[in-house]
């Protein structure tokens, strides 16, 4: 009789078919006029995940080399700081020197990370990336400044093309 039941048990496990399917979420709505004006976002790229964390380490960490390999020639740049959007140059990276050049260190504690698209969209490649983070800045005059920081950014085949940046003074 064990021998039976054993022999059963293993042809039902044997016959289980475990099929694995993917949905698609998508949700939102992009506005703007276009091509694209209706469609809704769903979750992009883990790739441009691994792009952004290493451009907002590598800015951290004041290795602007660590940057500059994921950005495009040309940045449009949309400072926190100042208004208006600049053109930046990352074909070497006197920007990031210069912007960084008050200080003798910052740290930023990531609070999320989230990659999106527009869902069917005909830009192959295409996405975005928001993170917020918390920047401590630490002066080369011994003095210490904290923000809290909400970034955008777009990227187009693997190569970020614009920083959007929101700021607010840091609640500690």
């Amino acid at each position: 009789m064990k021998k039976y039941f054993v022999l059963f048990i293993s042809l039902v496990l044997v016959s289980c078919d475990t099929n694995t399917v993917e949905v698609s979420k998508t949700a939102g709505q992009w506005f703007r006029p276009g091509e694209n004006q209706g469609k809704p976002y769903e979750i992009g790229s883990d790739e441009h995940v691994d792009i952004v964390l290493e451009v907002v380490r590598g800015y951290a960490e004041k290795n602007p080399e660590a940057m500059m390999k994921h950005m495009a020639d040309t940045v449009k740049f949309y400072p926190a700081d100042a208004p208006g959007v600049f053109d930046v140059p990352f074909t070497s990276a006197d920007f990031i020197v210069n912007r960084q050049s008050n200080w003798d260190s910052l740290t930023r504690e990531i609070y999320y990370i989230a990659p999106l698209k527009i869902s069917g969209s005909a830009e192959e490649g295409w996405g975005t990336v928001d993170t917020a983070f918390k920047e401590t800045r630490y002066l080369k005059d011994g003095s210490v400044e904290a923000d809290e920081f909400f970034e955008k950014f777009v990227l187009n085949n693997n190569k970020i093309m614009t920083v959007l940046q929101w700021s607010r003074p840091a609640n500690d």
